[in-house]
């Protein structure tokens, strides 16, 4: 009987096969409701007669794009691509009753789940790494879609590991650190590079602090030609010096406004900024049950005390 309706049926045009289609490839209008058909989800029915308590929501976050999966309370399926944008946020689930939300801890995760929360909503912002959290996932193309589905389903059935989420003053910090390092790192570019460019000439610069390269190099008795080559670094470096005496200054300022810091300051070779690169790093130290977890979050490992010699294959 179904190869019959089948054979019976018009043929359709590509336009009806694009707007029946739901993915990156359909062309569909970002924020439309792909469907909201009542199909009966199989991990919502994997007991006779369970529903889940609330709406189970995934949402699988990119830069522009986001997909979402929601398992709504009665077994309903529905997906939704919007822009990501807190006015999508907004117009797609803000009026929504409260629901526990899944997404992945990235770039956008924590403003997006602010902004949920903002909503009544419970966010879970899970670890990416945590394998089973797509143990549902289908072994096929993957998209943001089946994402989307993958996650919904590990917010139903729990199977999800929480990452930590940054304190707003620790956020700070570390918005601060950033910015200072890509400083130093541009400064140490320029100050590598006017090195190369002399030494080609043979002159080598003295050795000292980055601090004091410039006047090193005003002291050579460089060649006018030569020495307009590397003006514009030189000084492109002076400003550089002042953002990095400026975020010093208040780095210094935030961390002596944590009473841990005093602490840090009793090691040896432990600088106010090194001192806050620390903390904004762990956050909370009560989330790591021992030391060696502490180790581990942060990548060290201990020196080896001997060398093991190799067994002969």
């Amino acid at each position: 009987m179904a190869s019959s309706k089948l054979r019976g049926a018009e043929p359709r045009s590509a336009t009806h096969v694009a707007e029946d289609r739901w993915d990156e490839a359909a062309g569909l209008p970002l924020d439309v409701v792909a469907y909201s058909a009542p199909q009966e989800h199989p991990a919502v029915n994997a007991a006779e007669g369970e529903r889940p308590a609330m709406d189970h929501i995934g949402i699988d976050v990119h830069k522009r794009d986001s997909q979402i999966y929601i398992l709504a309370e009665g077994g309903e399926i529905v997906e939704q691509r919007i822009r990501t944008e807190p006015e999508r946020f907004a117009a797609g689930l803000g009026t929504r009753p409260r629901a526990r939300i899944v997404i992945e801890a990235s770039t956008d995760s924590e403003w997006v789940a602010r902004c949920l929360e903002a909503f009544g909503h419970e966010v879970i912002v899970a670890d990416p790494n945590f394998a089973p959290m797509y143990a549902t996932r289908t072994r096929k193309v993957k998209t943001d879609r089946r994402d989307a589905r993958a996650l919904a389903e590990a917010c139903l059935l729990g199977a999800y590991r929480p990452a930590h989420r940054l304190s707003d003053p620790q956020r700070h910090v570390r918005g601060r650190l950033l910015v200072r390092d890509a400083v130093v790192r541009t400064r140490t570019r320029y100050i590598s590079l006017i090195r190369a460019l002399l030494r080609q000439h043979g002159y080598r610069v003295p050795s000292g602090s980055a601090e004091s390269f410039i006047p090193r190099v005003r002291g050579l008795p460089l060649p006018g030609r030569l020495l307009s080559v590397v003006a514009p670094l030189l000084a492109l470096m002076r400003p550089l010096n002042r953002q990095l005496s400026y975020s010093d200054a208040t780095i210094e300022h935030l961390a002596v406004q944590d009473p841990r810091v005093p602490r840090l300051h009793s090691v040896p070779s432990v600088g106010p900024v090194t001192a806050a690169a620390f903390l904004a790093a762990i956050d909370d130290a009560q989330r790591f049950r021992h030391a060696h977890q502490l180790e581990a979050y942060l990548g060290l490992v201990s020196r080896p005390t001997h060398v093991v010699p190799e067994t002969p294959k």
